[in-house]
């Protein structure tokens, strides 16, 4: 799909009909993938705890050494401090590393299984669901949203632990001192929850617009990159300038208001806590005036008050990064949860496929339209079959190929492969059986042999030569520099269209599929590519079906059957001759690439003469 600008009223209007996603949401969301590694994730709290102790200890200290050890003249006793202290921060040292290395190695597992169900999920949505959205939004939600679901998860996971110790410990030694101040010091703190709720709303929108604005710049980025060359070739490289630039400043204002929101928050917070320490240093100080405390328990008031409050401080500035965290984990159940599914489980699985395909009263319309792309289709195609497909743009010919792929979901009527529905069938095992060869062919950065093997890394060299052959891309292969170990680029730009074809059939041919789909696989080929190609599937296995859709009617000329579409309905069928002799739609097809010096070759033309 092309990438497109998203308006900025289109976000607003979202973010006004959007559910937020809450913390507890959020936190059951990681839980969900944490418990697997609970052991783990328990060895990391217990090394956390461990080195907290040192940390809630040490403030005891100073006052032990005020109220009785200088009083007493000990100087022994006060040497024997200092050792103490650098005990517990060797500890405390040791014990946080240890906590560091657990949790990173936690949270890279969680991380991972994340990724990998995103990608699952992915690969089972419908292709109306891919239709619909862009895929350069998916690379921001699986790489961008689960960072920041990691960096969130590893704050928490580091400041949660200490924050519970350190106030819990904080508030007893507190009320132990005196409870009477600290109440006093504890009326001060709804005015913090205050602060939150005040920007609480705002924060959330604000985030999920930035994060709306970046998936719209990575779809539009990716789009830039498959079409850079074509953009160049055209002279068009200020055009897509302009759509990537346009996409950047959406994304630096989104994500200026996000901030600006962030820092609004956080000032009015420390504007708050600041006041709210200068109050509690003056509540001591009367407090130590009028003999309630003693010096020393006023310097460990003060010291536990700034452990407490700067704990919660820290609880509170995490609050815009809650506020991403939540917003990443609601762009990722947009996937995780979104309904457009092919449902395989439980499902018949099959080890062997025949090949035949039957359509009986099939029709189909998309999401959200309702005008039926295929209008009662009724088609029996027996095993062994070629079936050409032909027809103008939009006729139904991919629709058609799609639904025997089991890609979409019939509305009306049944496709059957082998005589079983394919709606009670396991496509996962079906497809292991199927072949794709499309006029775009889909090469990846690795060798000639990579590219051929794909998934099947064990098969022998022999097969995959054997393979190549009856693809008649051998030969072309050994003349390459390091033959089959030559690098083909980012989607075979080394290599020419011919090339690539042939190397994308001799894949399809070393998976031996009882179906092959040709979906105008020599249409965008020269004269010479088309007929060694052509020359490759002729040489395919007689037992093996085909459906092939052509634009060029030359390439489906010996096919058993030829199917006419026009407007979702099949109109013609039959083989070459009778449809020539019918004289209908087929035959004006024929005539007019006849007339067209690039619409068929010479032997066509022979051809139609000799048959009218």
């Amino acid at each position: 799909m092309a990438a497109h600008i998203v308006s900025d009223a289109a976000l607003q209007a979202e973010a006004r009909n959007k559910r937020y996603c809450s913390m507890y949401d959020g936190l059951c969301f990681i839980w969900g993938y944490l418990r697997e590694y609970k052991i783990m994730a328990a060895w990391a709290i217990f090394f956390h705890i461990t080195d907290i102790i040192p940390f809630v200890m040490l403030p005891l200290i100073p006052m032990i050494i005020y109220d009785y050890f200088v009083p007493s003249g000990n100087v022994g006793a006060i040497l024997w401090s200092l050792v103490a202290v650098i005990i517990l921060v060797t500890f405390n040292v040791l014990f946080f590393c240890s906590f560091r290395v657990a949790l990173l190695k936690v949270l890279t597992l969680v991380s991972r299984d994340i990724r990998n169900a995103i990608i699952r999920r992915l690969q089972v949505l419908s292709l109306s669901y891919h239709n619909q959205n862009p895929t350069g939004r998916y690379y921001s939600k699986i790489m961008t949203d689960v960072d920041n679901i990691q960096n969130f998860a590893s704050m928490v996971s580091s400041s949660l632990i200490s924050m519970l110790g350190v106030m819990g410990f904080g508030i007893a030694v507190l009320a132990w001192i005196n409870w009477k101040v600290l109440l006093i010091v504890l009326c001060f703190v709804p005015v913090f929850q205050g602060v939150k709720h005040i920007f609480q709303k705002q924060m959330r929108y604000n985030q999920f617009m930035a994060r709306k604005a970046k998936e719209n710049l990575s779809s539009i980025v990716g789009n830039f990159l498959q079409s850079a060359l074509l953009a160049r070739m055209h002279g068009h490289e200020g055009f897509e300038s302009c759509k990537v630039n346009n996409g950047s400043e959406m994304v630096m204002e989104k994500t200026i208001e996000a901030e600006a929101a962030s820092c609004s928050f956080l000032t009015a917070n420390n504007l708050c806590m600041n006041t709210f320490n200068y109050i509690v240093i003056a509540i001591c100080a009367i407090s130590v005036i009028n003999k309630s405390i003693t010096f020393g328990e006023m310097m460990v008031f003060t010291a536990y008050i700034a452990q407490v409050m700067g704990q919660f401080t820290v609880l509170l500035n995490l609050y815009p990064q809650i506020v991403l965290f939540t917003e990443s984990v609601s762009s990722i159940q947009e996937i995780l949860e979104a309904p457009d599914i092919e449902y395989n489980q439980g499902k018949r699985r099959v080890d062997e496929v025949k090949g035949a395909i039957k359509f009986a009263d099939v029709s189909f319309s998309y999401e959200n339209d309702s005008k039926p792309v295929l209008k009662n289709v009724n088609i029996d195609i027996k095993p062994g079959m070629t079936i050409g497909l032909v027809g103008k743009s939009g006729s139904g010919k991919s629709t058609f190929v799609n639904l025997a792929l089991g890609l979409y979901r019939t509305r009306q009527g049944v496709v059957s492969i082998d005589d079983k529905a394919v709606d009670s069938l396991d496509m996962r095992t079906v497809r292991k059986h199927l072949g794709v060869v499309s006029q775009s062919p889909v090469l990846f950065s690795g060798s000639v042999f990579d590219n051929i093997v794909h998934a099947y890394k064990d098969t022998p060299f022999e097969e995959v030569v054997e393979a190549a052959r009856k693809a008649n891309a051998h030969d072309f292969i050994m003349e390459l520099s390091n033959g089959y170990d030559t690098e083909v680029g980012e989607q075979g730009v080394l290599l020419s269209g011919g090339q690539k074809q042939r190397i994308a059939l001799a894949r399809t041919i070393l998976r031996n599929p009882s179906i092959l789909v040709l979906d105008e696989a020599t249409s965008a080929l020269d004269s010479e590519s088309e007929r060694l190609v052509q020359g490759a599937i002729d040489n395919l296995s007689k037992e093996m079906t085909k459906l092939v859709i052509a634009h060029r009617l030359s390439t489906i000329r010996n096919a058993d059957m030829i199917l006419v579409f026009e407007d979702g309905k099949i109109i013609e069928k039959g083989s070459h001759k009778e449809l020539v002799d019918l004289n209908g739609h087929y035959a004006n097809l024929l005539m007019y690439q006849s007339l067209d010096p690039q619409g068929a070759d010479e032997d066509l033309r022979s051809t139609i003469s000799m048959e009218r």
